[in-house]
């Protein structure tokens, strides 16, 4: 229903629709649109309308609407061939070319690009003459370049000029000076009011509007004639030289406007995008906004909201007013468990039935929040007989957050979507659960966790976990009762090595007392470790978990190994019972290490080597053993492990364990509720 963006509509908070242009259009991957907003404030919102309307159906729109204020040309620069689009409707098009050698849409800052350095000395875009191209008085200039390196000899980029001294209305060069590198490689503008000398700024030394070699670079440059008089340029946003300004009219040149080179034949070497002409001086905030709604991770937030749930037959809401933390957290996956009400024991979902889903495995259950943003979710276990698990991101969680289930009717299948539910700082997320020796890895890093081969048979898969399934290794297999199995993900580097920022989670449960076994290690070469959980015992009457790590010390080249980390456990308290482990790490900011056990912190330790990272390397990861699957492995179970590449706050880690193991008490569900669907009948 949205086939080329063609029912693709915007509207301002109020509803009022906004215009747009579609710069690029992909349906395989990103497309890009150009929105005319009536204000611009960090308040800012508008929505983005499209579906089920035909395109004959819907209001119209119009490009040169979107660059109709002051803009006299814009050209985008995308086409793959000749001719390139004017977008204002003020002016002309690039409709010819000189020279060879120009390649079209090539990879450009926005979409598609012009690339110009395998071209030959004459090698230029060419725009007829226009009278809105030239005899303003204030104007802007802008244009994205990448250039791979210094200039060897001045190369153009915007010109409208017979020659340096006839004809001449402006002209904007990448110079190439003997002063290198005083001056070698600026970016100038020259304006002129008389056709034969002009004023060229910026002025001065040094790197004023000097481009980044190899990088896409925003250049803009400023005449403000009327109002401060003086001339500006800016290279990403930042300004960069000034120099005063006339009052008097920029010539107005029968010349053709040339891009990609000047009018002694000196190409650009490089790519050429988004290329703007405007009759106003735009100001700073006006040219930072330019740079940043094209290169500014953080300037534009996105999220999708679908309002019309009526689709689906079913509905039930999941509050999580059990959480007690001090901080709103943000982005956390919360535990949702889906049953059936039983009346004996009170637990379950009233109204809940699975016959009322529509697909099997809970293909149609999806999840919004309290302003239908549709929120990520993974399928972790789902049972029709039983008890079904789905780990839903939230964007705030907090005692007032409540999210709603919607499942039945809508046959479109909404599919699981791991990748997105542990984005937010999570670099491995093993649920244990496959009944294989693979175990594989929810994020998008993609470790999968690979059990010993030696022992993989003798372990057991499919134990009731922590949270669904867990894996259990509880078996002593040699003649002196030692205990071998466990898990490994190859080069482990490529997950949290060399961060100076992590946290390490497991549940484990105990089936028997011995001394000196690994749930986690990260080894890195031959004697060191980023970071370990060890259980110990070497009391009868006591056990005890270790947690040791290991930085970096970039000045020796050796390691320094913080442990002592020690805390004791009373036996009874520990063997069949499931509990969670989590060690964080922060040598960025507090620079300590701190140790957890369900969501209780139990031992801290300053870490006196400030902002060192942790050992790098690319040994394996490994859960349950050692790096080489010896004697030393847990006995026990082991679920849900998690390592993440940021130092989880006490909040975050006590919410972890509570979504999991105090989850009656956590979370509240509501009882389910039919969505109706009928004919309203009005009686007049």
């Amino acid at each position: 229903k949205c086939a080329g963006g063609a029912n693709l509509r915007f509207a301002d908070s109020d509803g009022n629709m906004l215009m747009h242009e579609i710069d690029t259009w992909d349906a395989s991957g990103e497309s890009l649109v150009w929105v005319k907003v009536p204000s611009l404030t960090k308040e800012t919102v508008i929505k983005v309308l499209y579906g089920y309307k035909g395109a004959g159906e819907q209001p119209a729109v119009t490009a040169s609407d979107v660059w109709s204020n002051g803009y006299v040309g814009v050209w985008h620069l995308g086409e793959s061939a000749l001719p390139m689009k004017e977008s204002s409707g003020v002016s002309t098009g690039f409709t010819s070319a000189g020279g060879s050698g120009i390649v079209y849409a090539s990879a450009g800052k926005i979409g598609k690009a012009v690339d110009f350095s395998g071209g030959n000395s004459s090698a230029r875009l060419i725009a007829d003459d226009d009278d809105d191209l030239d005899g303003f008085v204030d104007c802007t200039f802008e244009v994205w370049t990448k250039q791979d390196a210094a200039p060897d000899r001045s190369m153009g980029i915007f010109e409208k000029r017979k020659s340096s001294k006839e004809d001449n209305s402006y002209y904007i060069y990448n110079n190439h000076s003997s002063t290198a590198p005083t001056k070698d490689g600026r970016n100038v503008f020259t304006a002129c009011t008389n056709g034969t000398e002009g004023v060229t700024y910026p002025v001065g030394t040094g790197s004023n509007m000097m481009p980044v070699w190899g990088q896409w670079c925003h250049q803009v440059f400023v005449r403000d004639a009327t109002g401060t008089h003086r001339g500006f340029g800016y290279v990403n946003g930042t300004k960069s030289g000034t120099v005063t300004q006339k009052t008097d009219p920029i010539y107005a040149s029968a010349q053709p406007l040339h891009l990609g080179n000047n009018h002694s034949g000196a190409q650009f070497g490089g790519s050429i995008d988004e290329a703007r002409i405007s009759n106003v001086a735009r100001s700073e905030d006006w040219v930072n906004a330019s740079y940043d709604t094209v290169a500014g991770d953080g300037f534009a937030v996105f999220f999708a909201t679908q309002n019309d749930w009526s689709s689906y037959s079913h509905r039930f809401t999941v509050s999580f007013d059990g959480y007690a933390g001090e901080t709103t957290l943000t982005d956390f996956p919360v535990l949702v468990r889906v049953a059936e009400y039983d009346e004996a024991s009170g637990t379950g979902i009233q109204g809940f039935h699975y016959s009322d889903c529509a697909l099997v495995g809970g293909g149609d259950i999806r999840f919004a929040d309290a302003n239908g943003q549709m929120l990520a979710h993974e399928i972790d276990t789902w049972d029709a007989n039983g008890e079904s698990l789905v780990w839903v991101k939230v964007p705030t969680l907090s005692s007032t957050t409540t999210i709603t289930a919607y499942y039945g009717w809508n046959l479109a299948p909404i599919p699981s979507s791991p990748e997105s539910v542990w984005a937010n700082g999570y670099v491995g997320v093993w649920h244990m659960d496959e009944g294989t020796r693979m175990q594989s890895d929810s994020t998008a890093s993609g470790k999968t966790m690979e059990g010993y081969s030696t022992y993989a048979e003798n372990m057991v898969y499919g134990v009731d976990g922590a949270v669904g399934k867990a894996v259990e290794q509880a078996m002593p297999l040699d003649a002196d009762g030692k205990y071998r199995g466990g898990f490994k993900a190859s080069d482990s580097g490529g997950l949290y090595n060399g961060t100076k920022t992590l946290t390490v989670e497991a549940w484990a449960c105990h089936r028997d007392i011995v001394n000196d076994k690994y749930i986690v290690r990260n080894k890195t070469g031959s004697t060191l470790y980023s970071a370990q959980l060890t259980y110990k015992s070497n009391d009868p009457d006591n056990t005890k978990l270790n947690y040791s790590i290991a930085l970096t010390n970039l000045a020796a080249g050796t390691g320094t190994v913080y442990s002592g980390l020690t805390y004791s456990m009373p036996t009874n308290e520990v063997v069949g019972a499931w509990r969670h482990y989590a060690l964080v790490i922060d040598n960025a900011t507090l620079h300590s290490v701190e140790a957890y056990q369900n969501g209780v912190s139990k031992k801290s330790q300053v870490i006196s080597d400030a902002d060192e990272a942790l050992v790098g390397g690319s040994g394996f990861l490994t859960f349950g053993n050692t790096d080489n699957g010896g004697s030393q492995a847990f006995p026990g179970s082991i679920d849900e492990m998690r390592v993440s590449n940021v130092a989880r706050s006490a909040d975050w880690i006590k919410a972890t364990h509570d979504t999991i193991k105090n989850n009656a008490t956590f979370t509240t569900y509501g009882t389910v509720k039919e969505i109706i669907k009928g004919l309203s009948i009005i009686i007049r």
